[in-house]
């Protein structure tokens, strides 16, 4: 699916700073190019002069939830994480979100999950991680580790690694 994506991007880098914020998404270029106008125009009333970035609108194409692999980015977060740690992954919930198409409250969320990591030293961590739809982990919540007797959601062949 094509999407028009509505961007500040700043022309000089700036240690610590994105060099570019996504401020929306839109499903044509018409609708991106009056936002980028309408914006444009705001910020140069407001910041006369400032040339230290501009709003672009540029054609992107968002992925497919059926090819995201939600393992990989799962246990490539649980790597960097705990580098150099061995354990065992159990996914022990899963809720796919939906979220308001006027949200631009941050990140649109598309999933989340409860997981264990289980680790060979015997100890044992839980955690909820929050993806978003451009298939990055956003952010995580360490949680208290569920009872044994809650139903494992099962990953779709495609995402066992």
């Amino acid at each position: 699916m094509t999407v028009w994506l509505l961007l500040m991007v700043l022309v000089n880098a700036v240690p610590g700073l994105e060099s570019s914020t996504k401020l929306n998404e839109f499903s044509t270029p018409e609708e991106c190019q009056q936002e980028q106008e309408r914006i444009g125009k705001d910020m140069a009333d407001a910041y006369p002069g400032d040339t230290s970035f501009r709003i672009d609108c540029n054609k992107a194409t968002k992925p497919d939830d059926s090819h995201i692999n939600y393992t990989k980015i799962i246990r490539d977060w649980a790597d960097t994480k705990h580098p150099g740690f061995s354990y065992t992954l159990k996914v022990m919930k899963v809720k796919q979100v939906e979220m308001p198409a006027d949200s631009s409250n941050g990140p649109k969320i598309s999933m989340v999950f409860q997981i264990v990591l289980n680790y060979v030293n015997g100890n044992s961590q839980s955690f909820i991680v929050f993806i978003g739809e451009d298939s990055r982990l956003y952010a995580w919540v360490e949680t208290e580790i569920p009872n044994e007797g809650e139903p494992v959601e099962e990953f779709p062949e495609k995402d066992k690694t």
